[in-house]
């Protein structure tokens, strides 16, 4: 997981900094009330887009790109083990990755909607694969979950 790195863009009025977006690995076990067999979140190292990071879709969105702390990388490791192990023991199910923008703060006003971006590389020497671009919050987790997120905004320290 070393070589692993996730970017994601967010209004430009937004800041983020270690622990406002998170990675995610799961595996769920097949069938009706399948059980979630792995399951960990892991903060990210976010820092602002570098020279080989992906270029906004929009005037408006900032890119960051968040890599794992040492820590972060050994349970993400043990995690892809454990599926590893899973499925070598014949267990059927489905196992899936995500990032997250759990926090952050803004400059100026706060940021009325959210709108996102996201990208993964799995290796250093490749780039970064779109896996979301430019897409509306509210239409891919609701409402609530917005509203819940950027009521934990605050405005940025000066």
């Amino acid at each position: 997981p070393g070589g692993i790195a996730a970017a994601v863009g967010v209004p430009s009025e937004m800041r983020l900094a270690y622990g406002d977006a998170v990675f995610r690995i799961t595996f769920l076990g097949e069938g009706p009330n399948a059980p979630i067999l792995v399951d960990e979140t892991v903060p990210l190292l976010i820092a602002p887009a570098a020279p080989g990071a992906p270029a906004p879709n929009a005037a408006d969105e900032t890119v960051y790109v968040g890599t794992f702390s040492k820590d972060g990388a050994r349970i993400v490791a043990a995690a892809q083990a454990q599926i590893r192990t899973l499925r070598a023991n014949g267990v059927d199910g489905q196992w899936s990755i995500g990032i997250e923008v759990v926090g952050g703060c803004f400059v100026e006003a706060a940021p009325k909607g959210l709108f996102y971006s996201t990208w993964l590389r799995t290796d250093p020497d490749d780039g970064f694969i779109a896996t979301s671009r430019r897409t509306d919050a509210e239409d891919a987790f609701g409402r609530d979950s917005v509203a819940l997120l950027l009521s934990r905004l605050s405005p940025c320290p000066t």
